[in-house]
């Protein structure tokens, strides 16, 4: 077999809790004896860091506001607000909904009728603030995509697309410290995550049951993507 055409595509997937990094080889490989090619994918290194994710974010915005919350007139010598289980749910509830308009907005107002101790909270976030305490996060972005290249024995003059999964990415700074690692090269938000998994599903099914070549289910995949 002799290979030509080979590429490198970066998986970048970021979800709830967990933050991966795939690193996939594309060639096309030609039988010497057939002449004929078949393309390949192979997957050459990885990494992840298990906990962070989308809900981490949760957590850096819940506690943005809870020291707003904590800082408001006449709340001194009260209960910190995170001891209060009740105030906690509102919390996180409320920051999930924040990191979406956040993703848009350059700041936010929001208002949570009895917050806490028959206590309203009605305040304003930032973008800015938000991202100042994302700041810490870019070091362990950093460090497992270079893990990932590393684990591939790459390097960026390798590679060809970036494709970006999860709704972890959609927070901009998330991206745009993924796009300063990259140093330029474009990121493609191409792929639809639901569809990549049933279509994964579909395609694992197939090939246990009819022995399909992994050749015939990517061509597949390329032709759905084009319609």
């Amino acid at each position: 077999m002799c290979i030509r055409d080979s590429s490198i595509v970066i998986y970048v997937n970021m979800g709830a809790s967990e933050f991966k990094v795939s690193v996939v080889r594309h060639s096309q490989e030609i039988s010497l004896e057939t002449k004929k090619p078949a393309d390949k994918v192979e997957l050459v290194g990885e990494a992840w860091d298990s906990t962070l994710g989308g809900r981490q974010f949760d957590y850096e915005l819940a506690e943005i506001l809870v020291n707003k919350f904590n800082e408001l007139p006449g709340r001194k010598g009260k209960q910190d607000i995170r001891d209060n289980p009740k105030a906690s749910r509102k919390i996180l509830a409320a920051a999930e909904d924040i990191k979406e308009k956040l993703s848009a907005a350059r700041f936010i107002d929001v208002y949570i009728d009895n917050f806490a101790d028959y206590t309203d909270l009605n305040t304003k976030v930032t973008r800015a603030e938000f991202e100042e305490r994302l700041a810490r996060f870019e070091p362990r972005i950093k460090a497992t995509i270079a893990k990932a290249l590393k684990d591939a024995n790459a390097s960026h003059k390798d590679i060809e697309s970036i494709e970006l999964l999860g709704g972890g990415l959609r927070v901009p700074f998330i991206k745009e410290a993924i796009q300063r690692v990259f140093n330029g090269i474009t990121l493609n938000q191409r792929l639809n995550q639901d569809e990549a998994m049933s279509f994964g599903a579909v395609s694992y099914t197939h090939l246990r049951a009819h022995e399909t070549s992994l050749h015939l289910v990517c061509r597949l995949l390329l032709e759905k993507k084009k319609k």
